[in-house]
């Protein structure tokens, strides 16, 4: 005798329960009813066999080696946040400065070095953080599918680095005192956040 799809996961009862009332709904006459009774056990067979991906995936792989995984992560989502929030402040104290001048063009050129600040990318720390929260959980697919959109933030970044290299430069070699470094952190925490990813 053929099994029935929810025969091979006899784990779910919701699905055995639901695919029972599809089958009677046929029986009836009630097609409607069937159809809905079938979509509903075939969302709960899916949700099913997530469950044992996400749960074979945790068995696949050693915990201490998962531990150690997120744990380097976590170093490098905490050393990219401190370059970043470092840089940030290094620009607002150089625009606090340009602003105290009361002149019209340092205003202007305050408000621009503004815009430039606001602008730095700031999603890869997020990003970083869904990974970290997926090797916690165990969960190999969603790590997988993070880690590319990762890398594409780290490529992003690194772009608009690339682009403002040159204003970015002139903040950081301002005649006003300001000491600040912008360029070089950030690089080193795209850099670290490349190489964490590749041993993904």
């Amino acid at each position: 005798m053929q099994q029935s799809p929810v025969d091979r996961f006899p784990d779910s009862s919701q699905a055995h329960d639901l695919f029972a009332a599809g089958v009677q709904s046929v029986k009836a006459g009630d097609l409607s009813a069937a159809l809905e009774s079938l979509i509903a056990s075939s969302e709960a067979l899916a949700k099913v066999k997530s469950d044992r991906r996400a749960q074979a995936a945790q068995n696949a792989v050693p915990d201490g080696i998962v531990k150690q995984m997120a744990s380097q992560m976590e170093t490098v989502i905490a050393a990219h946040r401190a370059r970043r929030l470092r840089s940030i402040a290094g620009l607002d104290a150089l625009i606090l400065a340009l602003a105290s001048e009361d002149d019209a063009v340092l205003l202007e050129i305050a408000t621009r070095i503004d815009s430039l600040r606001r602008d730095l990318p700031d999603a890869l720390e997020q990003g970083l953080a869904r990974i970290h929260t997926a090797l916690l959980a165990g969960d190999s697919t969603t790590v997988q599918q993070e880690k590319k959109v990762a890398q594409g933030l780290v490529a992003e970044a690194a772009k608009f680095l690339n682009a403002h290299q040159k204003p970015l430069k002139l903040c950081e070699v301002n005649p006003f005192g300001v000491k600040l470094s912008v360029l070089a952190p950030l690089s080193e925490a795209l850099q670290a956040a490349q190489k964490s990813l590749a041993k993904l």
